[in-house]
């Protein structure tokens, strides 16, 4: 335990120091190689990496999430085809695929594998925010500028920020397209292939995450302003260019899915089935709002601390009396603004209060900071003053109480660390779950699983790749217009490629979604299922999770009847502690 905690701090002690240094340049601005970003980005990849480590290597799952686009990555691999072979629900495939990745390269497909990944996408996401403020403001402006999103990054507690996410790739994709619209604003020219590779980013936004098809739409609107904007009688070309590249990606990919068949697929699964599961009230979604901006610890400091100089930009127009014709900056505020207000927008009208979707915000709001910066030095600044090192009092004021509002997250240090100590003491070695460990007893190479519930870690513990196309069954299990053509579709994938394990995981001590009569939700309540599981099937393991209750009611592990007369496997009904330490083998 020694060893984390002292790197943790040795971690959030340089942190601090660099802070300091950057706020001190501010108003001793100069070029040495402690300014250079190589050297900047380098310090503090090290030390958010040694600060997340222990949250990365916790051998648990944290969100079924998590699991199941682990287990969709694992079937993409030998099932290539989107919709027809793996069903990411509301999440589009190029999560799953961004998951694919380090399995193909030889790596685990585990937890640890898929929160590295988060952590690799959130440093891509910190080096193309901290390019889009470079846009506005000087190299130590821009440090300073990306310091709220370092410093939330580093010191983020709630575990529902820390998991392996569908808002993972949209956020990457997002800062990208961020950063070539800003530098093509700034620069007052707009190469062909930024503009192409702008317009592909904002196509590929729909198949990370559906919920995010609205910012993307916003993307190509404000690339469309832009092109128009900058070239005029010009444009049409490179209008033409932008739609290209921004139906390159679902053109290809969408019809891949129809010449394999899956194109009712892809619109009855991806289309109208998650629009029913966002059909919320008014009042349910202003609830879900509130719960996501009043609960969470870690995106608290964020906010503050953009709103504080959302303020100071406020009390900057009004004491100089009047804006100054900067057309230059105000477009990007308002443009990155209007992003931040959609993306409140598209996380409303999910109308689930779910801590991960704020994580969307973070291009918009990192973004903020230096444009805030940049429009307030120059409504403060006269146009005389081009000296960019001699400011007047009120440019001091204003830079010194904007780095009061980025210090306001480094509060959060101290109770991090105090959270991953008691983390770290009280963790205890990783082992499989019970009924985990049964079945690969039993497994053989080549072996697949099925899962009735929402639980897809035993994927990931077995290593065994879904069957059928879902590794989740919310769909099936919950009441919708759309239940009989997903129960049909499973049936379907069991029926050709029947796995050698059946679990039917909706049973007291494991997730069960939110449903209060989940027990009658079971894989009985489809009886054309339960039909094919008694036919192929013989009941192995009854497990009952012991909870402060007492039994509850149980997991119930199913197999092949060949493969229960091979092995010479017998029917078992057994109590076992919820703690994977205490439960027999």
């Amino acid at each position: 335990m020694t060893s984390p905690i002292v790197s943790i701090g040795i971690a959030t002690g340089v942190i601090g120091v660099l802070l300091c240094f950057r706020i001190w340049r501010l108003f001793r601005p100069g070029e040495t190689l402690f300014d250079h970003p190589a050297f900047f980005l380098s310090v503090i990849f090290l030390s958010i990496i040694a600060l997340r480590a222990p949250q990365i290597i916790y051998q648990h799952e944290i969100n079924p999430d998590e699991s199941q686009m682990l287990a969709q990555g694992m079937r993409y691999l030998s099932h290539p085809v989107p919709w027809r072979d793996v069903d990411g629900t509301t999440s589009g495939p190029l999560d799953s695929w961004f998951l694919s990745l380090p399995i193909l390269l030889g790596f685990p497909a585990d937890w640890t594998t898929a929160r590295a990944m988060l952590l690799g996408g959130q440093l891509v996401t910190l080096i193309f925010i901290y390019l889009a403020l470079r846009c506005f403001v000087s190299r130590g402006e821009a440090q300073l500028a990306l310091v709220p999103t370092v410093l939330f990054y580093a010191f983020v507690m709630d575990m529902d920020a820390v998991h392996y996410s569908s808002e993972t790739v949209p956020v990457v994709l997002l800062s990208m397209a961020a950063w070539l619209l800003c530098r093509g604003w700034m620069a007052g020219r707009f190469s062909n292939a930024s503009i192409f590779a702008t317009a592909f980013l904002a196509g590929c936004l729909p198949f990370a995450k559906l919920q995010a098809t609205p910012l993307a739409m916003y993307l190509g609107v404000a690339e469309t302003g832009l092109i128009i904007f900058l070239y005029r009688k010009t444009c049409a070309p490179k209008l033409g260019l932008m739609c290209l590249g921004g139906i390159l990606f679902p053109a290809v990919l969408l019809g891949i899915v129809a010449a394999c068949g899956a194109a009712s697929d892809f619109w009855t699964s991806y289309i109208l089935g998650p629009a029913g599961y966002t059909q919320e009230t008014f009042a349910a979604r202003a609830r879900a709002m509130w719960f996501l901006f009043s609960v969470s610890s870690s995106f608290r400091g964020f906010f503050v601390s953009a709103a504080i100089c959302g303020i100071l930009v406020l009390a900057a127009r009004c004491y100089v009396g009047r804006v100054r014709s900067n057309v230059k900056l105000l477009v990007p505020l308002a443009g990155v603004v209007g992003l931040g207000l959609l993306t409140v927008w598209c996380m409303m009208e999910a109308g689930k209060p779910y801590l991960h979707y704020l994580l969307l915000l973070i291009p918009a709001q990192g973004i903020f900071f230096g444009v805030a910066l940049a429009f307030g030095k120059s409504l403060l600044l006269a146009p005389e003053e081009d000296d960019p090192y001699l400011f007047p009092r009120p440019v001091h004021w204003f830079l010194g109480l904007f780095a009061l509002a980025v210090c306001v997250q480094m509060t959060k240090a101290p109770a991090y660390y105090s959270a991953l100590h008691t983390f770290l003491a009280h963790q205890k070695p990783y082992r499989k779950s019970f009924v985990a460990r049964r079945i690969l007893s039993a497994s053989q190479p080549g072996d697949t699983l099925s899962v009735w519930g929402w639980a897809p870690t035993y994927y990931v513990e077995t290593g065994l790749i879904p069957a059928t196309r879902d590794a989740i069954g919310h769909f099936m299990i919950e009441n919708g217009r759309y239940q009989n053509y997903y129960r049909q579709r499973y049936l379907g994938d069991l029926k050709r490629h029947p796995p050698a394990f059946f679990i039917d995981a909706m049973a007291g001590g494991i997730f069960v979604w939110n449903w209060s009569d989940f027990e009658f939700r079971r894989h009985e309540s489809f009886p054309e299922l339960a039909k094919f599981v008694d036919q192929n099937y013989s009941p192995w393991l009854t497990v009952h999770i012991i909870t402060a209750d007492g039994p509850a009611l149980p997991i119930r592990v199913y197999v092949k009847k060949s493969r229960m007369v091979e092995l010479k496997l017998y029917p078992q009904e057994l109590n076992i502690p919820k703690d994977p330490l205490l439960a027999p083998d």
